[in-house]
């Protein structure tokens, strides 16, 4: 027989090995999924960044735990592809309706331009395409600790005066699953009926 101590020392080893297999797993994709790709393996884990939502709260993290969320990286001022990925996200959170459960779920807008995109700013352009949107805003330096562990390219091209310059980004959205970790992505061109679709089951998704 081992002894009580013995079995105490073992299970204090055992238990943060247990710990962390269970945050890095792979989630338990739901099967039939039409614009939501959960396919990177092993998840990745997101870096401390501190970053401030439209609602002036602290955005960090944790502020990813506990829901789906879906991460849109761009610009108020950005002509034609942010318009048309929100517009979608929007159309799908309408469409998606009293059948999912919209506490798991939360589309948060990343400004890659936060010189321009002011805190009232960002507030007034969120809320033009669904309320319970929110933006997110910090200086370029704490905004790609986290674009970049998500993978999303995003770029500034100043001219030599530093009046005009111009913004480039990718298009993708990034996929958070409720453990706070990077699952999948989302890509243009979307669909908000597939996405609906998709955001019901994630929601639901034990």
């Amino acid at each position: 027989m081992i002894p009580n101590r013995a079995l105490l020392i073992i299970a204090l080893t055992l238990f943060p090995m247990a710990v962390l297999s269970q945050d890095t797993s792979t989630p338990t994709a739901p099967e039939g999924l039409q614009s939501v790709a959960l396919d990177r393996e092993p998840p990745g884990r997101l870096p401390d960044f501190r970053l401030l939502d439209t609602r002036d709260r602290p955005f960090r993290r944790q502020s990813l735990v506990g829901k789906w969320s879906l991460l849109y990286f761009g610009y108020t001022q950005c002509p034609d592809i942010c318009p048309t990925a929100l517009s979608a996200l929007a159309s799908a959170f309408r469409e998606a309706g009293k059948q999912a459960n919209l506490d798991r779920l939360q589309v948060v807008f990343v400004t890659v331009d936060p010189e321009r995109d002011r805190p009232e700013v960002m507030k007034q352009y969120v809320r033009y395409f669904h309320p319970a949107f929110l933006g997110a805003r910090a200086d370029l330096t704490e905004t790609r600790k986290l674009s970049s562990a998500v993978e999303i390219f995003h770029y500034i091209a100043k001219s030599r005066d530093g009046s005009r310059y111009t913004v480039s980004h990718s298009g993708e959205i990034a996929v958070i699953d409720p453990r706070g970790l990077h699952v999948g992505r989302i890509e243009p061109p979307f669909d908000s009926a597939s996405i609906a679709a998709d955001l019901i089951k994630l929601s639901l998704n034990p």
